[in-house]
């Protein structure tokens, strides 16, 4: 499920075009499964029914309804959440708002299309069911990048892919990764029928067992912001930029310190690849000073 498999079910001309995440993202939203029940997509039914029903123990969600004036569910944990990891969870509610302000444009000036389009703009805001945060997050949480445009780079290289639900992720073990497309290969366009579909490559340097599991990887997150996304984690990681900024600060000559680092590009240099094009981003790029560390690396 792309921008391309959904582009003939939503106008994509006018002055309300959607990005990938916006328009899959609003599918979900109007195919929402109530409760127990399957969805009534005639579509993607199926597979929007076996996605996840809730997100009640996400931190956008709690942040949203915060904003609603609700302090229930795990609104009150807000509060705990270390300095970096609640910088880039504003981060990520601002982004989601972006993408609801976006969507509900759509179905205003779409209206005439559907009567069914009147509802779902009515209920857009509610917090309380928080069907909008529920259809953002399954995107963002996900959606996988795949070449679809000209350009690598393009936010809208992205896709819902049913089977690759199935793939479990570890640290250890033997892993099979994805193998670059023909359109990655030679950094253009997919051509029509979309390429050859997704292939994995299996492990080379082990050999695998008949009825052994093999996962699949695809980059490694921060473990500090693992919770803002369906993420592969690294064993031992600790994120304290935070707090040795403060340490600088807090030294008499912590401003003349920052300035300098500021100057020469290495104060706050952080790469969040939540992000960056959100978390199927084709290039996981580091959070840590990766500047500092060539330069280590280079002595």
């Amino acid at each position: 499920m792309n921008i391309k498999t959904l582009k003939s079910l939503y106008a994509t001309s006018g002055p309300t075009p959607l990005t990938a995440t916006q328009m899959i993202s609003l599918h979900l939203y109007i195919n929402r499964p109530h409760g127990s029940e399957d969805s009534l997509d005639p579509h993607y039914g199926p597979y929007i029914s076996t996605l996840p029903r809730e997100f009640d123990s996400h931190p956008l969600t709690w942040i949203v309804r915060s904003k609603s004036g609700t302090e229930s569910g795990g609104v009150p944990l807000l509060r705990y959440l270390p300095p970096s990891v609640h910088a880039s969870l504003v981060k990520l509610h601002d982004r989601f708002c972006q993408d609801r302000a976006a969507v509900r444009e759509y179905l205003t000036a779409n209206s005439y299309i559907s009567s069914k389009y009147d509802t779902h703009l009515a209920n857009i805001d509610d917090s309380s069911t928080s069907n909008y945060v529920w259809a953002w997050l399954n995107v963002n949480t996900r959606c996988i990048y795949y070449r679809l445009k000209a350009s690598k780079e393009d936010p809208d290289n992205l896709t819902l892919c049913p089977i690759l639900d199935f793939a479990n992720h570890s640290p250890n073990g033997s892993h099979m990764t994805p193998a670059p497309s023909d359109a990655d290969i030679w950094d253009t366009a997919p051509v029509k029928p979309i390429g050859r579909g997704f292939r994995f490559l299996s492990p080379a340097d082990v050999s695998v067992q008949e009825g052994k599991e093999i996962f699949l990887a695809y980059g490694a997150h921060p473990n500090p912001h693992a919770s803002l996304g369906e993420v592969e984690i690294r064993d031992g990681e600790v994120d304290v930029q935070d707090v040795v900024e403060s340490l600088i600060l807090d030294h008499k000559s912590g401003v003349s310190v920052k300035s300098v680092l500021e100057d020469e590009g290495y104060w706050g240099y952080r790469l969040d690849p939540i992000l960056l094009g959100g978390i199927s981003a084709a290039v996981m790029a580091p959070d840590y000073g990766i500047k500092t560390l060539l330069s280590l690396c280079l002595k």
